[in-house]
């Protein structure tokens, strides 16, 4: 109920603007559970699940932004509003090919990440589905050798956050990232004060240590 109590205080700052609020529910429902599973994981797995919780943080933060202006005239401006996002992805990326140590958990946790570049493409809710496929792959070599009970939630948790970031997508980006029509440049774009003091990352805070 506390932890409840403090992601209500981080996040309840973008009003009743559901891009950005039931994408915080999102977090709350089905990243915080697979963040808990890679800690019990541990290893290379658990140094994914930082840059997990920042790649998820950046995202809220840019779906604030996408929600309230329009669309960028330009690809570099573009490339600015990723950036963050996609370091976390590179890291998560780079942990998978010099992991000592359950090579299959971070194959899976790296390969089901790239998930969240859905905000590139005209079909995301298909491109995460194809991520979510893909799953499976590892995740059955997975629960073959590994049998207690933590590798397993590692697994079922990171199918849920898949599923649910597929439906969130098919609600309110079936076609790609849905921008605002007031036609706000972004040089008069101004961010909530939760973003600005770290937004959706800031409630990540004790898994991105």
């Amino acid at each position: 109920e506390e932890e409840d109590d403090d992601f209500a205080k981080t996040f309840a700052t973008s009003g009743a603007n559901p891009v950005v609020t039931e994408y915080e529910k999102l977090i709350q429902r089905l990243l915080v559970p697979f963040l808990d599973a890679v800690n019990a994981v541990g290893g290379d797995v658990r140094k994914q699940g930082a840059h997990v919780a920042r790649a998820f943080g950046a995202q809220r933060e840019m779906l604030e932004e996408v929600s309230e202006r329009v669309k960028p005239e330009s690809e570099e401006e573009m490339v600015v509003m990723l950036q963050e996002t996609h370091e976390a992805l590179r890291e998560i990326d780079d942990i998978n090919h010099t992991a000592d140590e359950l090579r299959k958990h971070t194959a899976m946790v790296a390969g089901a990440m790239t998930a969240l570049g859905w905000v590139t493409t005209q079909e995301p809710k298909q491109y995460i589905g194809d991520m979510l496929n893909a799953v499976p792959v590892y995740g059955r070599q997975i629960l073959q050798d590994y049998k207690s009970p933590e590798h397993t939630a590692l697994v079922d948790c990171l199918k849920y956050l898949l599923r649910g970031l597929q439906e969130y997508v098919g609600t309110y980006h079936p076609g790609g990232l849905t921008w605002n029509t007031k036609n706000v440049p972004r040089e008069n774009y101004e961010a909530s004060p939760n973003t600005k003091a770290g937004g959706g990352g800031a409630c990540l805070a004790r898994w991105t240590r």
